[in-house]
């Protein structure tokens, strides 16, 4: 029986990890798919920028560095390092900032971020803003699962719309290794 994900990987313990995410239905993420005939055949290319913007963005408002990164035909490799400690350091109102770098939030929340409308909110709504920064969004904000899907979910939208597709277009959940010694990172 699989061991849950929260006892294979304790980010605090070891916090490089190798990951990998892969295409499904034979799909190309960049180059050229050579499984059309050659007038046919679609140059994917541009999904690399894509990819490397997304990655460049995403270590921003999270938690994650990438120590290197590697864009093939079908897959993409990550090395990170998720910095626990940085998301527990940031005070409430950096945790609301960097997570709206990358989600839409409550009304409230943009509220709270903004000093004109911070005294519209009532005690009850403030304290409801600071407890799900505290709990829930900084916790996403130092998580490689939320990570990972931050980067797939919009990816994976752009290139069904290119390829005129609906479903799947990564391999089911993405791969993790943990780095354990110096020489692997």
């Amino acid at each position: 029986m699989p061991s849950p994900r929260a006892i294979l990987y304790d980010p605090k313990e070891n916090p490089f990890l190798h990951v990998i995410s892969r295409c499904v239905r034979r799909g190309w993420l960049c180059g050229e798919d050579p499984t059309l005939l050659k007038k046919h055949r679609k140059n994917y290319d541009h999904r690399r920028q894509w990819i490397v913007d997304r990655i460049d963005r995403l270590s921003q408002a999270f938690a994650v560095d990438i120590a290197a990164y590697a864009v093939m035909s079908n897959h993409y490799h990550l090395v990170v390092f998720v910095d626990v400690e940085r998301a527990k350091n940031w005070n409430i109102k950096q945790v609301l900032l960097h997570y709206c770098k990358v989600f839409e939030v409550h009304p409230w929340v943009k509220s709270y971020l903004d000093p004109d409308n911070f005294h519209t909110l009532t005690q009850m709504q403030i304290q409801w803003v600071e407890e799900t920064a505290n709990t829930i969004y900084r916790e996403r904000l130092y998580s490689i699962s939320w990570f990972m899907r931050s980067i797939n979910e919009p990816l994976a939208r752009l290139a069904n719309a290119e390829d005129q597709c609906k479903g799947r277009f990564w391999e089911g959940r993405f791969k993790a290794q943990a780095l354990l010694d110096q020489q692997a990172c």
